[in-house]
């Protein structure tokens, strides 16, 4: 059959697409038992595909669980040309070799190829572009434009149509169209190949629209005006702790027009400690933290007398009336702080650094002695180097994946016989973990808080630029300042060189303030919102016996009735509820407002009759042949004022949108050949994604009606589970996916059988329980943590810092912490008026983490609240009244 499915993909591109589903329908004749339903799943899904892409049948191609296999999943880009005018050329990814696993050996038939990626850089460049956007409506605005992608930019036409985005690439000139022909394998030229490529991006994805410069005149007058009412807002929310530092200080580098996306202008954070070779960190002594108020050059006084001395030499032979003979304006570091060479050589283990790395070296590593080896040793240079004085890049506060050299690079050997391999830590860092976690929570001190706003000023303030830059020690290179020189004038040569200065060493960021930034409040008077698990013993359990709400005609209470699911509507000050039968609840909820009798620190007033009933089916026949929805979610959808109720499980396969204060008014959404098993919400509340029985997950736009954006395929069962980019099926197969682009990134070692996994994106941890223990892992699925707990998990709920999770354990809540897993504090349902023995069926946290609710068999509801954080809040409130 391998060898039939592989002719009929190559003929794919010539036969018609009836054609290819009749062969496919003697093929579905041949198989039996489980290939059998797989080919009757794939006819299906290529009933609803207009266009009959190739990744359904590609798919059968490869191994029976791509996740498993660690493959991903296969097919053109999503909005790329349709089968019949796609060449079918097929390459590896650059970190995999030419060799091509066989299933044969392995007992299976026909060949298997992993992580393997589709190649289809078309000859006629310009009838691929139209192909793209051929069937999209006619644009509403086109204009010339640049892609910024790390050190090249690609010039294009940007368009805006109704619903997306798109970039349409100018034609590549031919003789870089003969180096890609003559040679696929290089690294650089299969860069510039995907780079060439169209793209397009719905507009229900876009989060943020922000302007900044890549090369361009002086355009910070054009700016002034959006980027001071812009930060306006922003600085009120991290002086009032609503923001922590680091996320202000992305902010910050966003407004300045700084990305990921560009070398030239990435991201900087600052250097906030000088202690990197004590035993042990103690981030309650001052005397660990880096002076914030100066740049790194002025941190060593002998150095910094030097650098004074340079710039004073400079400004005596510098004379602006002289014109060309002027010299140079004076500075005082001829290096910078931020520049590609900088990032490159923090980020050179990770790709795609590496390779940009190789072709700044004309192919090769550098000398092994000046590559990155050593934090320590890195920050030795920045104190005496008189050519070093780069600061930070964000990874070393998020990403320990950087400091490892998992891809086993040969990066040379050391003068001193030392080979590199992974970078050197300091004393009081046990891993790359640890040093990530440990300088983050110094980011986050008191301390760093406290004298933030000195750095800032440094770099996007008042002492970026002029007389209080040149007391401070601050002037850099003239040519790294925006608007210094107008490229205009230039002719085509020295245009050249100045574009070259500018890109590669190293770009000032916009000026955002021309006053001294204000300084953050203190912790005490404005502290983080407060957390009811800060004090875990203070939490009082307050039950409610809901299964007696609703009682017959005759009075007597109605049988058990328990909930499935349980969300906080605070716009609309209700509890939404819904139970094993389908019966939605809204319960008045008041969560700052005592309630003296039954003494309790809110107000909750049960409903006395449900709203509606959710069915699994369109009649009570389907329900007695169907089971009910079990899968639920809440989303706020493109207008906040209007709550979504998103329910699964039903038996036409659908996924239905309700208003939750109108539950007649229904959307459906269909895509899945079987009923859906689970769904997630983001954040943002615009889209979502559902998984379902019939092994994939559907990522949605949740706009007037939910509309179909990525399938992801890789599972071999049911999806049981989701959390955010995490699915969950059977056999043991975690996945782990990128949300934006669909794109598989790997699966967890789990090898027990997962029943619930989470993410926490504060701590950037993810969290999966098995049948006999709870584990956690990095972004990049390294294994952290592991627990035996005692008691079988069933759900797992991080809290909104990240620090702590809640889990439901038999018939309690545990709180863990997500670092190391240990147990804090377990509250049994007994306690709380529960049955004995009651298992949890359902619990949530609020959005603000003030209040927990947990729902049991018996059909009760026990509501967890600390007293204390009550008062808090509400003297929070009254006390930002009285600033108003």
């Amino acid at each position: 059959m391998a060898s039939r499915l592989a002719s009929l993909g190559g003929e794919a591109s010539e036969e018609p697409a009836r054609k290819l589903e009749v062969s496919l329908l003697g093929l579905q004749r041949d198989a039996e038992g489980e290939a059998a339903r797989a080919w009757r799943k794939l006819l299906c899904s290529l009933a609803h595909d207009p266009c009959l892409r190739l990744a359904p049948l590609i798919r059968l191609l490869g191994a029976p669980d791509r996740a498993a296999q660690g493959g991903a999943p296969l097919g053109p880009p999503r909005g790329g040309a349709p089968l019949a005018a796609s060449p079918l050329r097929w390459k590896l990814d650059q970190w995999e070799g030419p060799r091509v696993p066989s299933a044969a050996g392995g007992g299976g038939s026909g060949r298997m190829r992993l992580r393997v990626r589709r190649d289809w850089y078309p000859k006629d460049h310009a009838s691929a572009a139209a192909e793209v956007v051929g069937s999209a409506s006619p644009p509403l605005l086109s204009v010339p434009c640049r892609l910024v992608r790390l050190l090249s930019a690609q010039p294009g036409v940007l368009q805006l149509h109704r619903d997306a985005v798109r970039f349409l690439p100018d034609p590549p000139c031919e003789a870089e169209a003969a180096s890609v022909a003559e040679d696929r394998s290089s690294c650089v030229e299969a860069s510039s190949v995907e780079a060439a490529r169209p793209r397009c991006w719905p507009l229900s994805l876009l989060d943020d629209v922000a302007q900044r410069r890549h090369l361009p005149p002086d355009c910070r007058a054009a700016r002034r005006g959006e980027l001071q009412a812009r930060h306006a807002e922003l600085v009120d929310d991290w002086r009032s702790w609503r923001i922590s530092n680091f996320d202000y200080l992305m902010q910050l580098n966003t407004l300045a027009g700084r990305s990921y996306n560009d070398l030239t202008q990435y991201p900087v954070v600052p250097w906030v400690l000088q202690d990197y070779t004590s035993e042990t960190l103690d981030l309650a002594d001052p005397a660990v933290y880096r002076d914030l108020s100066k740049p790194v050059g002025a941190l060593e006084p002998e150095r910094a007398d030097k650098f004074a001395e340079r710039y004073r030499g400079l400004a005596q032979e510098y004379d602006p009336r002289a014109g060309e003979a002027a010299g140079l304006p004076p500075f005082h570091y001829g290096s910078h702080y931020s520049s590609a060479g900088a990032v490159l050589y923090y980020l050179l283990r990770l790709e795609p650094f590496t390779s940009e790395a190789i072709r700044l070296q004309g192919g090769r590593f550098d000398v092994a002695d000046r590559l990155f080896d050593s934090i320590p040793e890195t920050w030795r240079s920045c104190m005496s180097n008189m050519s070093d004085v780069k600061e930070l890049i964000p990874e070393f506060y998020t990403l320990p994946d950087f400091l490892r050299n998992d891809a086993q690079l040969p990066l040379g050997t050391m003068q001193a016989g030392n080979a590199l391999g992974d970078a050197h830590l300091p004393p009081w860092a046990a891993s790359a973990e640890g040093f990530v976690e440990l300088h983050r929570a110094a980011l986050e001190s008191e301390h760093v808080s406290e004298h933030l706003h000195l750095w800032i000023d440094l770099i996007f303030g008042c002492k970026q630029r002029g007389r209080a830059a040149a007391e401070a020690l601050n002037v850099f290179y003239y040519l790294t300042y925006e608007g210094a020189v107008s490229l205009d004038t230039l002719g085509p040569q020295q245009r050249e060189a100045v574009e070259a200065q500018i890109l590669f060493f190293g770009q000032t960021p916009t000026q955002l303030l021309s006053r001294p930034h204000p300084r953050r409040r203190r912790r005490e008077a404005s502290g983080p919102q407060p957390q009811m698990f800060s004090r875990p013993d203070a939490v009082r359990p307050y039950a409610w016996p809901l299964r007696r709400l609703a009682g017959g005609r005759s009075g007597r209470p109605e049988a058990a009735d328990p909930l499935e699911f349980i969300a906080v509507l605070p716009l609309e000050d209700r509890l939404l509820t819904i139970s094993a039968s389908g019966r939605l609840c809204l319960h008045k909820w008041f969560p700052l407002k005592p309630r003296s009798s039954p003494s309790c620190p809110f107000t909750f007033d049960p409903a006395t009759a449900p709203i509606a009933t959710l069915r699994a089916g369109a009649s009570a026949d389907d329900d007695a042949r169907f089971r009910p929805a079990r899968s639920y979610a809440v989303a706020d959808g493109e207008r906040r004022s209007c709550r979504w109720l998103l329910s699964g499980g039903h038996a036409d396969c659908s996924v239905r949108c309700m208003l939750v204060l109108k539950p007649e008014v229904v959307v459906l959404g269909r895509h899945h050949a079987d009923t859906v098993t689970a769904i997630h919400v983001t954040a943002d509340g615009l889209s979502f994604a559902t998984g379902s029985a019939d092994t994939t997950a559907v990522l949605w736009a949740l706009m007037a009606c939910p509309t179909p954006l990525r399938v992801l395929s890789g599972h071999r069962g049911p999806l049981q589970e989701e959390a955010a980019s995490v699915t969950l099926g059977p056999h043991e197969c975690v996945a782990v996916w990128a949300v934006p682009n669909g794109r598989f990134v790997r699966s967890l070692p789990v090898h027990e059988r997962a029943v619930a996994v989470a993410v926490a994106h504060a701590s950037q941890r993810l969290l999966v329980a098995t049948q006999r223990s709870v584990h956690v892992f990095s972004v990049s699925g390294r294994p952290l943590a592991v627990v035996s707990p005692d008691r079988g998990v069933g759900r797992i709920v991080p809290t909104i810092d990240g620090e702590l999770a809640l889990l439901s354990e038999g018939s309690a809540l545990a709180v863990r912490r997500i670092s190391d897993l240990q147990l804090l504090h377990r509250y049994d349902l007994e306690a709380g008026g529960a049955a004995s023995g009651a298992p949890l069926r359902a619990f949530s946290l609020s959005a603000e983490n003030h209040h927990a609710f947990a729902g049991t068999a018996d059909g009760g509801l026990t509501i967890y609240a600390n007293p204390v954080v009550g008062i808090q809040v509400l003297e929070r409130l009254a006390s930002e009244l009285l600033n108003l």
